[in-house]
């Protein structure tokens, strides 16, 4: 009994929050021991996962499909769900929950528009 109870403890814990880091170069997404690095070069768009969240309505990674495209939804209770779609299908995209999807976005798409070349803008 006290093996579960630490088990479901650590488990809790490791899958307690998501952190998401963009850099000039990629963005990086880690949910516990677990997380995916994705450069910008490889990323075709970043927009809001508008879908019902009937697919992924718990916490947890799980492997989807948005715009036929591949992705590992790292997601949580409640927020919204931003995708970073790849150009192909290698490498995967990814679906992340955040508190601040507008954000997220704006930042993303300035530093994927400066991978294409343009300067960039903050909205």
């Amino acid at each position: 009994m006290q093996i579960g109870i630490i088990l479901a403890l650590l488990i809790g814990i490791n899958f307690s929050a998501i952190r998401i880091q963009l850099t000039a170069d990629d963005v990086h997404v880690s949910y516990g021991v677990f997380g995916k690095t994705l450069a910008w070069k490889d990323v075709a768009t970043c927009e809001v996962d508008t879908r019902l969240g009937a697919r992924y309505d718990r916490w947890g990674i799980r492997f989807g499909i948005i715009h036929d495209k591949p992705v590992t939804v790292y997601n949580t209770f409640g927020g919204t769900r931003v995708a970073f779609l790849a150009k192909g299908n290698k490498p995967r995209g990814m679906a992340v929950t955040s508190r601040n999807p507008e954000k997220l976005m704006r930042i993303a798409n300035e530093l994927i528009g400066m991978q294409m070349g343009s300067p960039g803008h903050l909205l």
